[in-house]
């Protein structure tokens, strides 16, 4: 018989050997499960997806000031220096700015002369050139809800003040541990047990190592479970990886705090986020501010709260000092510097999230399965200046718009959506989907079905012009008007319920007046108008009814902006994109233009034409009267929302303004959505993002003089004529043959009245009173 203390001895060794026996199975079975997931992960090529803005591009002859070229050039992500170590950088010289950079693995070197504020020359290499592009800004690393910014830096990039900042303030023992510190856990531990906290607010006594495992494999949810795969997998990564190469990785996925909607991952990228600096260029308070960070990026971000941020930077520095790092003289130095960081705002005229949000869903038609690649670049087509100038009408106007409407009960404020694109390629170069990403992802620009009113009613009279059936002298009688179409009953009115007699179709349009349009409408057909807008690219259910002319069926912004490429594009209709190139697993693919023929030339040219007589004398006349002077033509829209379209020969933009429920905003088009157009344009102007050219006219167009009530050639009898454009061939050839007596008299009658009524002081009604009884 065994006796009973050798019992226990064999009890006792039992339950270690199957204690033993179930960590060792655990670690191989850990082991098996984590390590080809830490390979796969820690083998990849980092942050292999990144979206790119289109290239600044300059050209000889333009306006640029040397602060602007080189307010540019930190944007795109050149640095200032002496020497050519680094991929992107400039230099500015007696000779011009030079600029240094790669383009296709190749090296690029620009020398651009300025002189009093203009470019007068290029040259790229040994060659002059008139046009040169810069490399293009860095936008964003991913798509979706995880969007964000990061600047890849090697470990020999990252300055030995910062790395000992970091140290000093997240593990002072990391290049003696292996991965655990034992002596800070059990402290960590004890502290926990002692004040008896959650677990929600345990203190961890984390490593760099465990804290590069949480961010890069974990989740940040605090458990046991959590803590024990973390320890384990920290030591398997000491064990297979360098100190220098883990530290690397940590400085490349450490959390720095939210910018906009975008997160900031990386000293890197925080460097460049916060302070505007590489991080060779940090001084030791900056590196310090960093490191302090890292604990609570966005309680210590000095956007939030520059007096928390100091106190947590000096705490660094004092840790540097404990830990023999600096010298307290150099501490007491840097705790004097003030924090200095790049605008609060900046990121705002940047990340562009609407847009970014666009692409991911472009790119997901586009290139299915770019996710799964291993390297996936876009070069989009936004351009960050004109983003910037929408997102800055937007908030000039807003209020204003905010200031002549009720203030509803539940304090909802009408929404904003804008597209600017060039209508010769459609690259769509600004977006705005709503007043504020931050409350509300919903794009309006791209997913909002709304009733587009007037602005729809050019398509209408395209169709008509298309169809040979009318020219833009044809007359057409505005009067009291019923419709019977199937089972309905349809009697339409202008706004202010005021006819105007006969009519040119020029009038109609640029007066946007509504029972001309139904007419015209109704004389080509319904359904020739909705089959005319589908090859503008409207939606196939858009159907052929009486209430279509008006623009009560829905589409989307975006709809709307492509269709009206036609017009600003000499009858050929863009298909919008997002991204002129991308570049997958190393191989570039080129994105090309697609466009076709939906309309001649000429049909495009008239509706532009009359376009720009709605903005000189029609319900455009807004534009002009707030101060835009450019060739532009432009149309109002008005629903229980507020649109405007306007265009140049290169750029077109579309605005909406409305609420979201659909309630009625009770703005037209000139009153809410026009200023917005105005602002955003003024600013492009400034920008010279708009060329200020006039439309081209095709050869075949021919200008005659008309009478305005018959449509016939004008003569020296007809008291009311205007000049009037035809496609050749289509002119009047009649001249006209109406007795003119009476109508001579009732002018004379009516300017003798008049001339009467100014005489006596009286106020003489004037073009904007005439304009209030229009629904544009």
């Amino acid at each position: 018989m065994i006796p009973l203390k050798s019992r226990w001895r064999l009890i006792l060794s039992g339950i270690a050997l199957a204690c033993l026996a179930v960590v060792v199975i655990s670690l191989v079975f850990g082991y098996v499960r984590f390590k080809p997931i830490l390979d796969a992960r820690l083998q990849k090529q980092p942050h292999t997806n990144a979206v790119y803005s289109r290239p600044f591009e300059l050209s000889v002859g333009e306006r640029l000031s040397l602060k602007d070229l080189r307010q540019e050039l930190a944007e795109s992500g050149y640095e200032q220096k002496a020497r050519g170590d680094g991929s992107q950088w400039y230099e500015v010289g007696r000779n011009g700015v030079r600029v240094y950079h790669s383009r296709n693995g190749k090296p690029e070197v620009l020398t651009i002369k300025l002189d009093n504020g203009v470019v007068r020359g290029i040259q790229n290499g040994n060659l002059m050139v008139q046009k040169a592009a810069l490399k293009p800004r860095f936008l964003s690393n991913l798509f979706g809800n995880s969007r964000e910014k990061r600047k890849y830096v090697r470990y020999a990039d990252i300055p030995d003040q910062l790395m000992k900042a970091v140290l000093a303030a997240e593990d002072a023992q990391f290049f003696q541990h292996h991965g655990l510190d034992l002596p800070s856990l059990a402290r960590a531990a004890f502290v926990n047990i002692k004040q008896m906290k959650p677990r929600s607010a345990w203190q961890g006594g984390s490593t760099i190592t465990q804290q590069f495992i949480k961010n890069y494999f974990l989740t940040p949810k605090k458990s046991l479970r959590r803590k024990l795969e973390e320890a384990y997998l920290a030591v398997l990564v000491e064990s297979r990886f360098s100190k220098q190469q883990i530290f690397e990785f940590y400085a490349n996925e450490v959390y720095m705090g939210q910018a906009g909607s975008f997160g900031m991952v990386g000293l890197g990228q925080a460097a460049d986020g916060y302070l505007g600096k590489p991080l060779r260029a940090l001084t030791l308070a900056e590196n310090a501010l960093l490191a302090g960070m890292i604990q609570a990026p966005n309680r210590y971000s000095p956007f939030a709260d520059r007096e928390a941020a100091m106190r947590r930077r000096n705490f660094v520095l004092s840790r540097m000092v404990a830990e023999k790092l600096i010298t307290p003289k150099e501490a007491e130095v840097a705790s004097r510097e003030p924090i200095k960081t790049v605008s609060s705002t900046r990121h705002l005229y940047t990340e562009a999230p609407y847009f970014i949000d666009y692409l991911g869903e472009a790119a997901s038609r586009e290139v299915p399965d770019w996710r799964k690649s291993e390297y996936f670049e876009v070069f989009s087509t936004l351009d960050p200046e004109l983003q910037q100038a929408a997102l800055e009408a937007v908030r000039t106007t807003t209020p204003k718009i905010d200031r002549q409407l009720r203030v509803r009960k539940d304090k909802v404020r009408p929404e904003v959506a804008l597209v600017a694109v060039d209508p010769r390629s459609g690259d769509v170069l600004a977006m705005i989907g709503g007043r504020n990403y931050g409350q509300t992802q919903f794009n309006r620009a791209l997913h909002a079905l709304r009733q587009p009113g007037s602005s729809f009613k050019p398509f209408v009279f395209a169709t008509a012009l298309q169809s040979g059936q009318y020219t833009l002298g044809s007359i057409v009688l505005d009067a009291p008007y019923e419709v019977d179409f199937g089972d309905e009953h349809y009697e339409p009115t202008n706004f202010g319920g005021g006819y105007r007699g006969n009519v040119t179709l020029r009038r109609a349009l640029a007066l946007s007046l509504n029972v001309p349009t139904v007419k015209i409408a109704e004389h080509v057909g319904y359904q020739t108008v909705a089959q005319f807008s589908h090859k503008l690219g409207f939606s196939e259910q858009l159907q052929g009814y009486p209430s279509l002319a008006l623009g009560t069926w829905e589409v989307s912004l975006l709809d709307m902006v492509q269709a009206y490429t036609a017009f600003a594009n000499q009858g050929q209709v863009v298909r919008l994109r997002g991204m002129t190139a991308y570049t997958k697993n190393g191989e570039q693919h080129d994105v090309p233009v697609v466009s076709r023929q939906a309309i001649t030339p000429e049909v495009a040219y008239l509706i532009t034409s009359t376009l720009e007589s709605a903005v000189n004398w029609g319900t455009g006349a807004g534009v002009r009267a707030q101060g835009f002077r450019l060739p532009v033509a432009g149309k109002t829209g008005s629903s229980n929302d507020s649109w405007f379209a306007g265009y140049t020969p290169d750029l077109l933009c579309v605005v909406w303004v409305g609420y979201d429920d659909f309630s009625d905003i009770g703005l037209i088009g000139a009153d809410a959505a026009l200023p917005v157009w105005v602002d955003f344009m003024k600013r492009a102007e400034k920008l010279r993002k708009v060329s200020g050219a006039k439309f081209p006219v095709p050869s075949n167009i021919v200008t005659r003089y008309i009478d305005t009530s018959t449509g016939l050639l004008a003569t020296f009898n007809c008291p009311n004529t205007q000049p009037e454009q035809f496609i050749a061939g289509t002119e009047p050839a009649r001249s006209c043959y109406a007795d003119h007596y009476e109508e001579f008299q009732e002018e004379m009658e009516q300017e003798t009245v008049e001339d009467g009524q100014a005489e006596q002081g009286k106020e003489k009604k004037g073009f904007w009173d005439f304009l209030k009884v229009l629904k544009p």
